[in-house]
């Protein structure tokens, strides 16, 4: 369940969806939202990095191991959360 709000959330969902409470949960990777403008300061960047540094080198390769992992860091923490106030939750029941 908590992959399915993960994806709604990051723009994977093919459709919205609602949450158990029937609140909708929202791509926060849509233009303009926070995320969204935070993706693109990081590729701007990136870009800027490859200018600086000059295409030849393996600058682009490593911010994408960068980037690649700070995501799966991220990914692995917002499920975790999710498990914690599913948890918490039942505990309050």
């Amino acid at each position: 369940m908590n992959e399915k709000y993960y994806c709604a959330m990051n723009g994977f969902a093919e459709e919205q969806m609602e949450s158990e409470l029937k609140v909708p949960v929202k791509d926060e990777f849509v233009e303009g939202a926070f995320c969204d403008l935070c993706y693109q300061a990081v590729q701007a960047a990136r870009e800027r990095m490859e200018t600086y540094c000059g295409e030849n080198t393996r600058i682009g390769e490593d911010v994408e191991i960068i980037l690649a992992n700070m995501q799966e860091i991220a990914h692995y923490q917002a499920l975790k959360m999710f498990d914690y106030g599913v948890a918490y939750g039942a505990m309050q029941q």
